[in-house]
Parts: C-alpha cells; structure tokens; sequence
C-alpha cells in the first residue's frame, strides 16, 4: 500500500524532527497541489505569523501552472495538477492545523496539514491518486495510465 509506505516514510522523518509542532491556522488561499498561504499562524501565548507560504512535506503534486503551448505532452499532467488544486481547496477550509518541520531551500514551511477533522491532508492526496510521496532527489511521477499521479 503506497500510502501505508509514505505513512512509515514520513514518522521516520518525524522522529528526525524533535522540533516539529502543531498549530492552528486560517487558510488564505491555495498555489497548486502542494503548495498555499497561510494568512495566519497561532503560535500560542499570543504569538501569531502573518502571511507565511507553506509546502506540503512529504509529497509531489503534478504542476497545475504548465504552458501546455509551449509543452502540449505535459496537457494532462496540468488537468490533474488542476484537480489537485481544486481538491486541496476542498480540504483546507474551516479549522486547520498543520504540523510543522521548519523552512525548506526556499524559506517556505515545510508543512504536514491537518484538516478540520484532524484528516492528514498530505495522505488523502495520495490516496486519491492527487499526489506521489516525494521526499526529495530526482522526481519520478507522472501521470499514470490510469489517470492518477504517482511513480
């Protein structure tokens, strides 16, 4: 089962990662599959960040932002990065958490969300063929021949 293997892959990173917390946070908007803006951060005692970009860890979306003129044999992989998006704003509205590893090499969050029924995000993704676990090197999904995302 390929989300019970990312699910093993990712609490080993979370082992690696003694300064990872919960938090709650007020969705912005959403950048594409695996990406999106938090306008807000509850930090506890008072303490809020304001407007931060977060990268959903642990996973690859297909790319929703593809010129398919200039790349018309990467037209499928933007339809399906398109859902993704779609799919991801379903899922983050009302009352979210997100589990926090740091900042990756572009100062983004790295991120594990949580929707509002405490729902790993990140893995329901990849249970609906949305995305591919990726935890860094050479990307190897695709679009699949059963339409899906994934390696």
């Amino acid at each position: 089962n390929i989300t019970e293997s990312w699910t093993n892959q990712r609490r080993k990173k979370m082992s690696d990662a003694p300064d990872a917390f919960v938090y709650n946070a007020t969705m912005e908007r959403v950048i594409d599959g695996d990406g999106f803006v938090l306008s807000e951060i509850d930090l506890g005692f008072k303490v809020k960040l304001d407007n931060q970009s977060v990268r959903m860890a642990g996973i690859d979306c297909p790319e929703s932002r593809v010129n398919t003129k200039r790349q018309p044999e990467r037209t499928k992989e933007k339809e399906l990065g398109l859902q993704a998006k779609a799919r991801l704003k379903e899922l983050l509205t009302g009352d979210i958490k997100i589990k926090s590893l740091g900042r990756g090499k572009y100062g983004r969050l790295l991120a594990i969300p949580y929707d509002s029924e405490g729902n790993d995000v990140c893995a329901k993704l990849i249970e609906e063929g949305l995305a591919a676990p990726y935890w860094g090197g050479t990307k190897k999904a695709k679009v699949r021949k059963d339409g899906t995302w994934g390696e």
